[in-house]
C-alpha cells in the first residue's frame, strides 16, 4: 500500500515538473530571442550601439576623437538598458572619459530615450 501511494506521489510530482519544465523552456525561449534581437542592436566588432555612437559623436566638440570603451546592458522586457562608456576629447583638448544611458527599443534597435 505504502509502495503505490509512493508512485502515485511521484508521478503527481512529475506532472508539476512537466508543467514547471514547459514554462522555463518557453521562458528560455522568449530570452533567447531578446538575445538574438540584441545581437543585432549593438556591433559585432566592438559591442557598440550604432545609433548611440552617432548620438554621442553630433553632439561632441571632436568627433573623431571619439573611442568606444565599453558598453553594458540589462534586458527588461521589451527593452534594454545600455551604459556606454567613451572616451572623447572636451573644449580644452583634454581627453576625458564619460558615460551614457540610453534605453533601446529590442524590436527595431531604435533609441527610445538618453540620458546623459
Amino acid at each position: 500500500m505504502i509502495f503505490f501511494y509512493f508512485i502515485e506521489f511521484n508521478f503527481i510530482n512529475q506532472k508539476e515538473l512537466n508543467s514547471i519544465g514547459q514554462k522555463t523552456l518557453i521562458k528560455l525561449q522568449n530570452t533567447k530571442n531578446k538575445w538574438m534581437n540584441l545581437k543585432n542592436c549593438l556591433s559585432g566588432w566592438d559591442g557598440s550601439h550604432g545609433e548611440l555612437v552617432k548620438y554621442v559623436k553630433d553632439r561632441m566638440e571632436e568627433p573623431r576623437s571619439f573611442e568606444h570603451i565599453e558598453t553594458r546592458f540589462e534586458i527588461n522586457g521589451n527593452y534594454v538598458g545600455i551604459v556606454m562608456t567613451y572616451k572623447g576629447k572636451n573644449d580644452y583638448r583634454g581627453t576625458v572619459t564619460k558615460s551614457i544611458k540610453a534605453k533601446v527599443n529590442l524590436n527595431d534597435c531604435s533609441l527610445v530615450s538618453v540620458e546623459q
